[in-house]
């Protein structure tokens, strides 16, 4: 009776695919806004909109900042159960959109030309280039908002919801885009308005599923405010970063290959950079995916729960990006009939599917050091992956024009190297007296060595539930917790269980943890399924709750809590 991952993997793949489709509706808007001026305008026009992606970046970068930074404050609140504190982090994140939305909205369509001459270098696209920023401009506060109902659905676990707003995305842009380009004509104005149209439609829809009754979310006027905002800042940074770093990229990449290499190789990259936003969809979406699970599971140190998460983020990432890179290889010439390019794309394909696999990697390991409070590494991670080693052999190669694609999977593989090297540096240097951390994961596995902690999985039938009663009493024992006392909290342990599988509809598995503190012993139990809580005092008189009534009689301490689809019950003890 080991640890078994067939519980995280449940819940890891109930939400892989909303989670993916709502990152690929946040980034596919370029691509579909590119193919459409390609085919109505022509490659230079469709050029335009790889030029204007700063401009798109930057909406991104704040609106993943308050998002990201206020849906892990509410994770880990909710880990802690507190949802009212996980409530204020999602006003306060309301809050700032507003504010930052209105301003940029204003500000961006007010200065869109100088913004569209210095994306364009006063080049012939300039004027295309304007026209599109405008309207994304106009359209600032939902594009910024997105963010809340894409981080925040995953969060309450609404799996249908999540997949639909994608839906909303991904559809009215479609449709719009078709409307604003051929009957209407607008050009790329049409293409930014039918984007950011889509944005506000997504996130009314978004927002309104959110606060469906039941859920830990409802709006509150009086929770409205900015008390907090830097520790949402901290927390959401380095997402944010990686927008802004990729906005800063993209201007230098496009600069370089515009001066050295000409309008053609602009339009390759044009088609590279819309292909990895849409690969961002598994390289982003993977570690996304485990992130809400790794905050409730380091906040209650279970660093076998994480490594588990860390390897199916790998193996599915990469089952994924398989199935992805046979796609673009197949489709290689009609993307480039698509796009009407006129030279042959193969080449820049294949460097573009290298790069996939060790920036998957990056992305994972960047995340996780996000979640586990280390945001200088991540910072750090962000920026070499995304700007410094890009950059540095795109100009290093951009003099062999044949090979220039080639600075992809150079810089990511060079990534791998520097968090490796860097991650042992860690390690190796924790201060005298602490423990050493594991590379390159950096996680404490203090109570695992000294044999403090209790990691297993039980099947929900009484045979199974028997046998690991008993092994939490002998795991007391051998910690020298009382015998009266070990064999009472087994006994009692065993009714629970029983009791939840019972009342929890279609419960198959728990996980269970138990571990020893110097004065304190805690017992975890979790579960796939609606929110129960068995300690809530409309149970008291309850016949069936004799067993819960013995633990409330030893605890020092009960919680429950219900995040991500999951049940979770939290007991302590004193030894």
């Amino acid at each position: 009776m080991e640890r078994s991952n067939a519980f995280l993997k449940s819940q890891y793949m109930k939400f892989l695919f909303p989670v993916m489709l709502s990152i690929m509706g946040g980034t596919i808007n370029t691509l579909i806004d590119s193919a459409f001026l390609s085919v109505r305008l022509g490659s230079d026009v469709m050029a335009s909109v790889n030029l204007a992606i700063p401009a798109y970046l930057l909406l991104c970068t704040l609106g993943s900042l308050f998002g990201s930074g206020a849906s892990v404050m509410s994770a880990r609140a909710l880990g802690r159960e507190n949802p009212v504190e996980a409530n204020k982090y999602f006003h306060i994140a309301v809050a700032w959109n507003a504010l930052a939305g209105a301003v940029i909205t204003v500000l961006g369509m007010l200065l869109s030309g100088p913004v569209a001459v210095f994306l364009a270098q006063g080049g012939n696209l300039t004027g295309f280039v304007k026209d599109y920023i405008f309207w994304l401009f106009a359209g600032a506060i939902p594009t910024m908002a997105i963010y809340l109902p894409i981080y925040y659905l995953q969060l309450e676990a609404r799996v249908r919801e999540a997949y639909f707003l994608t839906a909303l995305i991904f559809g009215t842009n479609l449709v719009l885009d078709y409307i604003f380009l051929y009957p209407v004509s607008m050009g790329p104005a049409g293409a930014a308005a039918a984007t950011s149209l889509s944005m506000l439609i997504a996130c009314v829809y978004g927002i309104a599923a959110l606060f469906r009754k039941g859920g830990n979310f409802s709006f509150d006027k009086k929770l409205l405010g900015f008390g907090g905002s830097l520790r949402l800042f901290h927390n959401g940074s380095t997402v944010a970063l990686g927008n802004l770093v990729d906005a800063v990229r993209i201007f230098i990449l496009n600069s370089l290959i515009l001066y050295f290499l000409g309008n053609d190789y602009v339009a390759v990259w044009a088609v590279l950079n819309a292909i990895c936003e849409v690969s961002m969809m598994i390289t982003s979406g993977v570690p996304q995916t485990a992130s809400m699970m790794t905050g409730l599971y380091y906040s209650a140190k279970e660093n076998g729960s994480i490594r588990i998460l860390t390897r199916l983020q790998i193996q599915i990432g990469t089952r994924l990006l398989i199935g992805f890179s046979a796609i673009l290889l197949i489709l290689s010439e009609p993307l480039r009939r698509l796009y009407d390019l006129d030279t042959p794309i193969i080449f820049p394909l294949v460097c573009l599917i290298l790069f996939f696999y060790p920036d998957l990697m990056c992305s994972i390991l960047s995340r996780h050091y996000n979640i586990i409070e280390r945001i200088r590494l991540s910072n750090f991670v962000t920026i070499i992956r995304r700007l410094v080693f890009p950059v540095f052999f795109c100009w290093v190669l951009v003099n062999y024009s044949g090979y220039v694609w080639l600075f992809l999977p150079f810089g990511a593989v060079a990534t791998n190297l520097v968090i490796w090297e860097v991650t042992g540096v860690i390690s190796d240097r924790s201060p005298e007296g602490s423990h050493h951390l594991s590379r390159p994961l950096l996680l404490d596995d203090y109570l695992e060595k000294e044999r403090k902690v209790l990691d297993f999985s039980v099947e929900a039938d009484n045979d199974a539930i028997c046998t690991a009663a008993e092994r939490i009493r002998e795991f007391c024992e051998l910690n020298n917790v009382e015998l009266k006392l070990s064999t009472r909290l087994s006994m009692a342990i065993e009714e629970l269980l029983v009791m939840l599988s019972n009342r929890i509809e279609n419960v198959k598995e728990f996980d269970l943890r138990a571990f020893m503190g110097d004065n304190m012993l805690g017992i975890r139990i979790r579960c796939i399924g609606d929110s129960f809580d068995p300690f809530a005092p409309e149970y008291e008189d309850d016949e069936d709750m004799m067993g819960v009534q013995m633990i409330k009689k030893l605890a020092t301490d009960v919680t429950q809590s219900h995040a991500m689809g999951m049940n979770t019950i939290h007991i302590f003890f004193d030894r």
